[in-house]
């Protein structure tokens, strides 16, 4: 490239740079059953039954209490670590726990909550700070074959984001996305930890 096309092109890039390099994350507080999810899988727990289990997983989205976003999207993130949050109760077979499935046993509902207290825009951050809190709430309904209410359970966990040149020193260390990961992770183990606890009810 060019030295007079750098030169033109500075302005535009320098911006995004900032942005990017002023952009730090960090979890917040979750649900500390999670703290126990290792030594929950490593425990006894009852050999696995050839029953079937449906798992279905809503995802809704709010920014500032507003839904965003069409509340069908796909999220293929939350619908693997649905299933391994079933899977992990060792209870039923990987096999057993599917997507559709016409009668089964079990039918565990998620539904899970992204709630943002902003959006971010393309140079958010730049000059005034931009904060971003994101809490993940899950909520689980577990149903019996007759489609009767048989147990539930909640979890959640939060992270936040920060934007500004200002804090360009903590890049690469604490990138929101990795926050962010961390927190749906623990809302699920959390999850897993109180389905493993009564494990020996299903």
């Amino acid at each position: 490239m060019k030295p007079s096309a750098i030169r033109l092109l500075a302005p535009m890039i320098l911006p995004v740079v900032l942005v990017l390099v002023g952009c730090a994350g960090h979890p917040s507080y979750y649900d500390r059953a999670a703290d126990r999810y290792e030594e929950a899988i490593a425990g006894e727990r009852p050999e696995p039954t050839d029953r079937v289990v449906r798992c279905t997983v809503h995802v809704t989205h709010l920014v500032d209490g507003d839904v965003v976003g069409p509340v069908s999207a796909e999220w293929p993130g939350f619908r693997e670590l649905a299933h391994e949050t079933v899977e992990a109760m060792g209870v039923f077979e990987p096999g057993n726990v599917r997507r559709r499935v016409l009668r089964p046993d079990y039918h565990f509902v998620f539904d899970i909550s992204i709630e943002d207290s902003a959006r971010p825009r393309p140079l958010s951050g730049l000059i005034i700070p931009f904060i971003r809190t994101r809490v993940i709430k899950g909520r689980l309904q577990v149903l019996d074959e007759r489609g009767g209410a048989f147990a539930s359970y909640f979890s959640s966990a939060a992270s936040y984001e920060y934007r500004h040149p200002l804090v360009f020193f903590l890049t690469p260390f604490h990138w929101p996305a990795r926050a962010e990961r961390q927190a749906r992770e623990r809302a699920f183990r959390a999850l897993a930890v109180k389905l493993i606890e009564d494990a020996a009810e299903y």
